[in-house]
């Protein structure tokens, strides 16, 4: 009896001690984390620009990595005196890179700088898996108390999210 019960005691001691080797992928529960986006749109006023800004700062929890985000696209206002700017896209065939060049990201959606919605991506390593996470809408429905919208009178207005974490879950996490 006493070596049966010594067997098992060290049996179920090596399927413990196995249990607590196994490594599982990356399972990120939230994804990336912003902690301030912004967005605004020019007045239109002859000689100014005419492109809509969206800039962030994100952030990977599973690396502990950092960066701001900033870019431009439209042209999203005209006026009757400046000719027509380029277009510049921001959209998944056209990504812009982050200050770590290890992010990018574009937008999801956009109904203007206070109805949009980001997907962000980051390659930890040159080897690692791409991570792709996508926020909500970001506008004041889903931010209430932490969204800030401004325009001035000369018609340039800017949208704000702080204070809060918008987070842009994972798309393409394993399980």
């Amino acid at each position: 009896m006493l070596f049966s019960t010594l067997f098992a005691v060290s049996g179920l001691a090596v399927t413990l001690g196995s249990a607590a080797a196994i490594h599982h992928p990356r399972q990120d529960a939230g994804g990336f984390e912003i902690t301030y986006a912004y967005s605004d749109k020019p007045s239109g006023r002859p000689g100014s620009s005419q492109y809509c800004g969206v800039s962030f700062n994100v952030t990977d929890p599973a690396t502990q990595t950092s960066t701001q985000c900033t870019a431009e696209h439209g042209p999203c206002t005209n006026n009757s005196v400046d000719p027509p700017e380029p277009e510049k896209l921001l959209d998944a065939d056209h990504p812009a890179t982050c200050a770590d060049a290890g992010f990018s990201f574009y937008l999801a959606s956009f109904a203007g700088i206070g109805n949009y919605s980001l997907a962000v991506a980051h390659g930890a390593a040159p080897d690692a898996e791409t991570q792709w996470g996508v926020t909500n809408l970001i506008n004041s429905e889903n931010y209430p108390g932490y969204w800030h919208y401004n325009c001035g009178g000369s018609g340039f207005c800017s949208s704000a999210v702080s204070g809060t974490v918008i987070h842009a879950n994972f798309a393409n996490a394993s399980t």
